[in-house]
């Protein structure tokens, strides 16, 4: 448990190229502890396999499966919300939560999450408010909080969330909320520097890992909307600071949407035999980097072909929407709008599992699209001004591609 301990928190503080081996570690040992413990020690091993892990726990742990919901992610809330059979809340009528809910999620950072990826922003809100009126701090508290106020609008919260969370020894990927926030409005040059803030003050800290990650973001902010020149300069300047596996999957996907195939396959190569294990890596971030390169092709039947099999991974946290829209965009090129639009209509229908996404408003740009090749002007005008709406303050130069 120590070794699986160790590994947590390397991962909670950015560090996360050390965590495998303390994980790799307190597997090798898994036999020697009860069944409780296993399950989190298999978790930390298995981290990129999480369903697999949870079905089975759930399975033994209540005598019948219990996993439903719509999303990889809703699993916590499953886990958290079923500890009472007369009750389909995840608070009881006193307000505190469920007995389940005590034993299983301690820290309620999964119960909080799940309900903001459910879209069930008053619950998400109610467990934060909750837990900060017992004094209950837990890791990634604050930027559920962020996040869940950008989606409301809420900017003196997001403000509160974010100098709280920034600062000398703080990771300051905090600087990412911020980002994203922007790059999500279209205000690309204005996450640039934020990114950039972020990247300055993790690293002084020697968060040279969290440093990494944020270029990769910005690197594909810009690869998102067609600025691959400067998209390549930044995934070069990542590469040199972390080839952890979070920066090598955006990395890769960049490249591949910059049409460096070459250099995007080479990564894709690395990923694949450095992190064999790793569920979500091969069969979700390796796909998704081919995609990108297909429909740099113009090859969208390449690209349908390539995304099927990762449906069952469309909502798992690392997804970020990409499949969905990687789909549309494919579904476009072959003039079949009703299957793009149904792609678009999913990201616009689970905003919460990715709040900050850019591509969603991108979604309403693609669904609009959808429309123009139904001939279907009404829903089109309507997905467009939904999509200006959403851009109003966008720099000039924010080109969405195709």
């Amino acid at each position: 448990m120590a070794h699986a301990q160790l590994s947590a928190v390397y991962a909670n503080t950015g560090q996360s190229a050390l965590a495998p081996t303390y994980s790799r570690r307190a597997f090798e040992l898994r036999d020697r502890v009860s069944e409780r413990e296993r399950f989190f020690i298999s978790w930390r091993y298995y981290r990129d396999a999480v369903r697999h892990s949870t079905r089975r726990w759930t399975w033994r742990g209540r005598g019948r499966p219990r996993i439903r919901g719509r999303r990889l992610r809703s699993t916590a809330l499953e886990l958290c919300s079923s500890g009472s059979a007369s009750s389909t809340s995840p608070l009881n009528r006193s307000g505190r939560p469920s007995g389940w809910t005590r034993s299983s999620c301690r820290r309620k950072r999964n119960l909080a999450a799940s309900l903001l990826a459910l879209d069930r922003l008053t619950e998400a809100r109610a467990v934060l408010q909750q837990a900060a009126d017992n004094h209950l701090a837990f890791a990634g508290a604050r930027r559920l909080s962020y996040l869940l106020a950008f989606v409301q609008g809420d900017s003196a919260t997001m403000a509160r969330e974010l100098n709280a969370s920034i600062g000398v020894g703080e990771t300051n990927a905090a600087f990412g909320w911020q980002a994203h926030a922007s790059a999500f409005e279209g205000r690309v040059l204005q996450a640039h520097d934020a990114f950039g803030r972020g990247i300055q003050m993790s690293r002084q800290g020697n968060f040279n890992e969290v440093a990494a990650q944020l270029r990769m973001e910005d690197a594909e902010t810009h690869a998102t909307v067609g600025q691959c020149a400067q998209a390549r300069e930044e995934v070069a300047t990542g590469l040199a600071l972390s080839r952890d596996n979070t920066t090598l999957e955006h990395a890769s996907r960049t490249l591949g949407l910059c049409g460096a195939e070459r250099e995007a396959l080479e990564l894709s190569t690395e990923l694949a035999t450095r992190f064999p294990e790793a569920t979500l890596t091969n069969r979700l971030a390796l796909p998704l980097t081919a995609a990108a390169i297909a429909i740099q092709r113009g090859d969208a039947a390449r690209v349908l072909e390539l995304l099927e099999p990762v449906r069952r991974f469309d909502h798992a946290p690392s997804a970020e929407f990409w499949p969905a829209y990687l789909r549309g965009q494919a579904y476009l090129r072959l003039k079949n709008a009703p299957a793009a639009a149904a792609e678009f209509s999913a990201v616009i229908g689970h905003r919460g599992e990715v709040p900050a996404s850019m591509l969603y408003p991108l979604s309403y740009l693609g669904l609009a699209r959808a429309a123009v090749l139904s001939n279907d002007t009404a829903n089109a005008r309507k997905a467009y001004d939904r999509f200006l709406e959403l851009w109003k303050n966008a720099d000039a130069g924010a080109a969405p591609g195709d």
